[in-house]
C-alpha cells in the first residue's frame, strides 16, 4: 500500500501553547498533525501537481525544508523476499533492510519506475493495516494486523503514537478519516487488533477506551452491517450535539479566517444556520476577493446531509467557475431554491 504522509507543527504564542515554554523561553509546537494520503503514490501527487499548476512538484509540501522517503515493508513481504532469497524470514534481532525493500530493484525514489521494477514491487504488497501500524508505532507487523504484533500473540497490542502523546504529555487526540474510522489506516492509531476486518470489534474499542477527543470519519454504517454493532449505533445515537463545542473551543481562538482571506485560490465556505456547535461569521469577515461565505437555513454541523441537494448544486457551480474566477459571482439561485425546497 502506497502511502503519503507528512507532520505539520504549527507554533502558537506561548499562552496558548499545549506543551509550555522550552528552557530558552521559546513557544513550543501547540499542535502535530500527521497527514496520510492512504493509497496516494507520487504518480498521484504529480497529475494532481500537474493539473492544478502545470508542474510536478507544485503541491504544498513540495515546497517543505526537508522531505525524505519512507519504507513501510512489513513483515509479511520481508518473508516472501527472504524465501525467494534463501534467507531466514524476519526477526525484529536480526533482518536485512534490503530484503524488506530493495531500492536498487524497485527503486531510490517511487517514480519513475524502472523496467524491472513493476515485477518486483507485485511479487509481494504491503497492505494498509500494517503499514499504517509502522507509521503509528515504529515496529513492523504483518499483513493485516492493526497494532498488534506479529504472530498474533495474547496480548500482543502494539502501543501508538497517540497513546504514548496521551500519556507522556497530556496530548488531546483527534483522527478525522475520509473512510470510516474504524478502517485500518485511522485505527491503527487507536485500537489494537490482529484482524483489519474486525470491524466491530475496532469500532468498540476506539468508543469505548482510546476515546479520542476528536474522532470523525466517512462512510454510512448501512453500507455494511459489519461495521457497528446495533448497540454502538444507538449508544452514538445518545450522543448531545454540544458535546462538540468544548472540543473545538481551543481553535476559535485561531484566526482561520484570517488565513482563509488571504489564501489567492478560490475558496468556499459553507455553514449550517443551525449549527449547535460553530459560531457563523459575518459574511463581511469572512468574504473576500477569492473567498465566499453561504449558510444553508435548514442545515445543522454537516449542511452536506442535511440539505445534500442544495448543497451540491452549490458546490457544482463553485467547481464549474473558469479559472482564475472569483467565487462571489455565486449565488444561491432562486429556480433551483425553489426546486428542492
Amino acid at each position: 500500500m502506497a502511502f503519503l504522509a507528512f507532520l505539520a507543527a504549527m507554533a502558537i504564542g506561548s499562552s496558548c501553547s499545549l506543551f509550555g515554554m522550552d528552557a530558552s523561553g521559546s513557544a513550543k509546537p501547540r499542535h502535530v498533525f500527521l497527514f496520510i494520503g492512504d493509497g496516494m503514490s507520487y504518480g498521484s501527487e504529480v497529475a494532481a501537481s500537474r493539473y492544478l499548476y502545470g508542474a510536478d512538484e507544485g503541491l504544498a509540501w513540495h515546497a517543505f525544508p526537508f522531505r525524505a522517503w519512507a519504507a513501510t515493508w512489513d513483515a509479511s513481504a520481508y518473508d516472501v523476499f527472504a524465501a525467494d532469497a534463501l534467507a531466514p524470514g524476519f526477526d525484529e534481532s536480526s533482518f536485512d533492510p534490503l530484503l524488506g525493500y530493495d531500492p536498487a530493484r524497485g527503486g531510490e525514489e517511487p517514480w519513475p519506475l524502472g523496467p524491472d521494477a513493476r515485477a518486483y514491487l507485485l511479487r509481494a504488497a504491503t497492505d494498509s493495516a500494517s503499514a499504517a501500524t509502522a507509521i503509528a508505532t515504529g515496529l513492523k507487523t504483518e499483513n493485516g494486523n492493526i497494532a498488534w504484533a506479529r504472530g498474533d500473540p495474547s496480548g500482543g497490542a502494539l502501543v501508538t503514537i497517540a497513546e504514548s502523546a496521551r500519556s507522556r504529555l497530556g496530548s488531546a487526540v483527534g483522527i478525522v478519516s475520509t473512510v470510516p474510522f474504524n478502517h485500518a489506516t485511522p485505527a491503527a492509531f487507536a485500537a489494537h487488533s490482529p484482524r483489519r476486518d474486525a470491524y466491530a470489534g475496532i469500532a468498540a474499542e476506539i468508543l469505548g477506551s482510546t476515546k479520542p477527543e476528536v474522532l470523525i470519519g466517512g462512510g454510512h454504517p448501512g453500507w455494511n452491517a459489519t461495521y457497528f454493532t446495533s448497540a454502538a449505533l444507538a449508544d452514538a445515537a445518545k450522543t448531545d450535539p454540544l458535546a462538540l463545542a468544548p472540543s473545538i473551543e481551543p481553535l476559535r481562538a485561531d484566526d482561520f479566517l484570517g488565513s482563509f482571506r488571504a489564501l489567492n485560490i478560490p475558496t468556499l465556505l459553507v455553514y449550517g444556520e443551525r449549527d449547535p456547535a460553530i459560531s457563523i461569521p459575518a459574511e463581511e469577515t469572512s468574504n473576500s476577493t477569492m473567498t465566499q461565505q453561504f449558510t444553508l437555513e435548514e442545515s445543522g454541523h454537516f449542511p452536506m446531509l442535511d440539505e445534500t441537494v442544495k448543497f451540491n448544486r452549490l458546490l457544482t457551480d463553485f467547481l464549474a467557475l473558469e479559472s482564475g474566477a472569483s467565487p462571489g459571482e455565486l449565488e444561491m439561485k432562486e429556480e433551483w431554491k425553489r426546486r428542492v425546497r
